[in-house]
């Protein structure tokens, strides 16, 4: 997924009323998206509405958001009613995820984003070879001004990604996210966003409510080098020989899962990610409750379901369960299965 949060401000020369002052040119596109990086150093809360399509079924949700630099953040995703349904809140050191109607709590180490393979300005050198940019316009956001890039595949020039971008802070305010046949995917937007001095650390702290299970992850996860992620898990991680031009390996990391582990396979191409989840045959990752068909993976059987991240395609081999997820069309992703070893 792209994570591209920050911008410089612009300062605009007073003119006399009088005068026609030339339009001022706008940053080069590259420029807004490498200053987004940015937007870690500043605090900010706010009130966010996220719709995903997929199929013929729309999921809504609205989120409470914080922000504390440089680690600390909490999410609560509200509901219809306004009710809190879950919460994901870490101080940095230690994070917490809150289902309240199964009143359960998982505790866990935050993932370390150090351990990635590709580093900021590698994902910008990929973006840059799959992408072209460009700067569309300016908007307003939740009373703010911000610039609107516009991102294009190189291979056909379809809309990939529209970025509504903070001229202020950088921070991303809005985005639409395109299917391949230019149908909107998703939509994320702060209604509501505020840029105060600081944030109370008490936001960043979580105590489990009484009569919750809390389950603890004795691993913390790690994004590892291949190699190493056998060791890690005990699991001998089996990698597509084929992925669809333009992607690379980015990372692996590895899940604890009912006293077992599972592997989490992430590719990108600079914007879009592809994920392959490779688990014990008994593991069942919960996407929720979506509606899927049969199709096959070589002669095997697998079930396609369409979830807010993409297409979601599952298939027993070697013994093992695996899971690919990504917003590509079903010969892509079936060539990518058919192609693990």
């Amino acid at each position: 997924m792209l994570r591209l949060l920050g911008a410089a401000a612009l300062v605009w020369p007073a003119t006399p009323l009088c005068a026609t002052a030339p339009a001022a040119e706008p940053p080069d596109a590259s420029e807004i998206l490498h200053s987004t990086e940015l937007a870690r150093t500043a605090p900010y809360a706010g009130e966010v509405s996220v719709v995903t399509w997929y199929g013929k079924r729309t999921r809504a949700r609205e989120l409470l958001v914080d922000f504390a630099p440089p680690n600390r953040f909490r999410r609560e995703i509200v509901d219809h009613s306004g009710y809190t349904a879950q919460i994901i809140v870490s101080d940095g050191k230690t994070e917490w995820f809150f289902d309240r109607a199964h009143r359960r709590v998982w505790k866990s180490a935050p993932a370390d984003a150090d351990y990635k393979i590709l580093g900021p300005e590698e994902e910008f050198d990929l973006m840059a070879q799959n992408y072209s940019t460009r700067v569309s316009g300016e908007d307003t956001v939740a009373g703010r001004p911000c610039w609107v890039v516009e991102l294009q595949a190189q291979k056909d020039a379809h809309a990939v990604r529209r970025l509504w971008i903070d001229k202020q802070h950088g921070l991303i305010l809005q985005a639409k996210s395109f299917q391949i046949d230019g149908t909107l995917a998703s939509t994320m937007r702060f209604v509501k966003i505020d840029f105060p001095k600081s944030l109370e650390p008490d936001l960043f702290q979580f105590t489990p409510p009484v009569g919750t299970t809390v389950v603890k992850s004795a691993l913390k996860p790690r994004y590892l080098e291949l190699e190493d992620a056998r060791t890690a898990s005990g699991i001998g991680p089996r990698h597509p020989r084929w992925l669809p031009s333009g992607y690379v390996f980015e990372s692996v990391n590895v899940m604890p899962y009912k006293g077992s582990t599972f592997l989490h396979f992430r590719y990108s191409d600079g914007i879009d990610a592809l994920s392959l989840f490779q688990c014990p045959s008994g593991v069942r990752l919960d996407f929720g409750d979506l509606p899927s068909e049969k199709v096959k993976v070589d002669s095997v059987r697998a079930w396609l379901s369409f979830g807010p991240d993409g297409k979601i395609l599952e298939w027993p081999q070697h013994g093992q369960r695996f899971v690919l997820v990504g917003n590509l069309p079903l010969e892509t992703l079936r060539r990518v299965a058919e192609s693990v070893q």
